[in-house]
């Protein structure tokens, strides 16, 4: 093919790409208020504070597990609530079943007034499981519960961005 013609494509293609709204993903950053945050978690687990407190890095936060009087006091709770069968069906041995996670939060300033009050953000998502492969629907299961508290990471950060 000839050179100008892949330089043409390439052109057209950016061109047609900038013009279907295809943007590519920019994390703003967090308020200057929400640039030192203690953050307090209940219901996690060290993997998934971890998770979070480098969520909150990349967001632009100086995150501490103390605190400290330059902070602000970012409380955070990951809940599960019980899994919901859907659909059972015994003829083909799988079980559409619904996973649910939740996460309540609220943030005081370094001062302790109130910035935001507590709120809820929800995820679900629908799971097909095969009854005969415990092992592989496990797996599964663990991954969509990952997807969905990543989910719910992100839906945090874009709510502090709004503070």
């Amino acid at each position: 093919m000839p050179r100008s013609l892949s330089r043409c494509l390439l052109w057209l293609l950016i061109a047609a790409l900038g013009g279907c709204g295809f943007r590519l993903a920019v994390t703003a950053p967090l308020p200057t208020e929400l640039s030192r945050i203690y953050l307090v978690t209940s219901g996690f687990d060290p993997h998934q504070q971890e998770a979070l407190r480098a969520r909150l890095q990349r967001a632009g936060a100086d995150v501490g597990l103390q605190p400290a009087a330059d902070r602000v006091k970012l409380s955070v709770r990951l809940s599960a609530v019980a899994d919901q069968r859907v659909v059972t069906s015994a003829g083909n041995g799988q079980t559409v079943t619904r996973v649910v996670r939740q996460l309540d939060y609220s943030v005081r300033g370094s001062d302790g007034r109130l910035l935001a009050p507590e709120r809820r953000l929800t995820q679900q998502s629908e799971l097909r499981f095969d009854d005969d492969n415990l092992l592989s629907s496990s797996q599964a299961r663990d991954a969509v519960v990952e997807d969905l508290e990543k989910s719910l990471f992100e839906q945090l950060i874009r709510q502090l961005q709004s503070i």
